[in-house]
């Protein structure tokens, strides 16, 4: 079973934002789903900014989609890395005159458990702290990404050495600045992988799809 929170953005509410975003990250719940966290006129101004920016470039891991920013997505951290000092500034443009709501996120949480949120780091260098997809229909399938897990792709023999492997519980962040009427839906099944079906399903170190 799925255990969601839901919750209506609002300045009032960050408390409760942050309550919610805690019981996450303690495994009491498996989505926090947040309305209206950004207010329209940030979201047109992200928009705009992705399609206006050079920074946008296809996907090149024959997932269907254009990006600003980088993926880790079966690359060794050096080469991640490389790319994301050369992304930078591309990604920090897409927040130009908007509110950075992926920064907003690592507030809450930092006001709300004390700690400190940040990249992840490898050898001195920073990660990009998002990036930002628009993802393109695959012709016949009912998913415009189809289904995968993550864990797989973060807990592999590719990243030893790297502090991401060091968290105690892997999230996702998704925030939709802009979507189509009937499409955005997000799935989530009801399967923890394990390294044992990794193995069994062909999808250590990738995890896709």
């Amino acid at each position: 079973m799925i255990r969601v929170s839901e919750l209506l953005a609002g300045s009032e509410n960050e408390h409760g934002i942050g309550k919610a975003l805690g019981d996450l990250l303690d495994g009491g719940t498996d989505v926090c789903w947040v309305r209206g966290f950004a207010s329209a006129e940030t979201c047109k101004s992200i928009s705009k900014n992705f399609y206006c920016r050079d920074g946008a470039k296809p996907r090149a891991d024959n997932v269907p989609g254009v990006m600003v920013g980088e993926s880790h997505y079966f690359k060794a951290p050096a080469d991640y890395y490389r790319m994301c000092q050369e992304q930078k500034a591309s990604v920090e443009e897409l927040f130009s005159n908007a509110e950075d709501p992926v920064r907003r996120i690592y507030s809450i949480i930092e006001n709300h458990r004390g700690v400190d949120v940040r990249p992840a780091l490898w050898d001195g260098q920073e990660a990009l702290h998002t990036r930002a997809i628009a993802w393109k229909e695959i012709v016949g399938s009912p998913h415009l990404l189809r289904p995968h897990d993550d864990v797989s792709q973060v807990f592999c023999d590719r990243n030893d050495g790297w502090e991401i492997q060091q968290v105690n519980t892997l999230i996702a962040l998704n925030f939709y600045a802009q979507c189509q009427a009937g499409h955005g839906m997000l799935r989530v099944y009801d399967l923890k992988c394990t390294p044992d079906l990794a193995k069994r399903f062909d999808l250590e170190g990738i995890g896709y799809p």
